[in-house]
């Protein structure tokens, strides 16, 4: 039985931000773009072939007609020639090539790494990321920010995959956010704003990828600026 998935879209941001530029949309890879197998399944070994997730490419058009460049791939898969190799078949093979080239590929080896590129890439413009992985992501991000002397100048947009189990960790999440004295935590149906000293948070949730989804995370990206 197919259960749809849905998306929480995550905005981290400086208080003060600048019109007039365009923004950036990345993508997560394995369960955002690709379907996820069983560890055991040898397509997973191999990370080849591996089917896309229904609507993704609509959801980049509709991301795209609202005037956001897609970026491309940014992924924690090790930057290795057999992972390059078959990362780029993928791309090619379901038709991702069409919204951005396979060089646009980055294989991070590492949430850390991933979040320090996407950081680094909202020096210059607002940056959006799809991604599946929030419970490892999220911290290492906040973590990321708060360490450096460098915070982003432009606002960080994530879009996060919930296949069944996120709910329940950004639930806990905002809770965490709650009890500690250093943010701020307002909440609205399908809508959370968390602040800090320097950033602040927007959650809020979508149903399937979809055109209209994409526009809707479009629209929120470029007016987050």
């Amino acid at each position: 039985m197919y259960i749809p998935h849905y998306y929480y879209i995550i905005s981290v941001m400086l208080k003060t931000g600048e019109a007039n530029v365009v923004p950036r949309l990345w993508s997560d890879f394995d369960g955002t773009a690709v379907e996820l197998v069983t560890w055991r399944n040898p397509r997973n070994w191999a990370k080849y072939p591996l089917s896309g997730i229904a609507g993704y490419i609509d959801f980049l058009r509709g991301v795209k007609s609202e005037g956001v460049d897609i970026g491309g791939i940014v992924t924690a898969r090790p930057n290795n020639f057999q992972r390059r190799r078959v990362t780029a078949r993928s791309i090619v093979k379901l038709g991702y090539g069409d919204f951005f080239n396979t060089d646009n590929t980055r294989l991070s080896g590492s949430h850390a790494a991933k979040a320090s590129f996407l950081i680094d890439e909202s020096g210059q413009a607002p940056v959006g990321m799809i991604e599946d992985l929030p419970q490892h992501l999220i911290p290492t991000l906040l973590k990321t920010i708060l360490l450096r002397e460098d915070s982003p100048r432009y606002p960080l947009t994530l879009g996060i995959v919930d296949t069944g189990h996120n709910d329940s960790y950004l639930e806990d999440t905002i809770a965490t956010f709650d009890r500690s004295p250093a943010f701020e935590v307002a909440a609205s149906s399908n809508f959370y704003a968390v602040e800090g000293e320097d950033f602040k948070l927007n959650l809020t949730l979508l149903q399937s990828y979809s055109e209209e989804a994409g526009r809707d995370f479009g629209v929120k990206l470029k007016s987050s600026i």
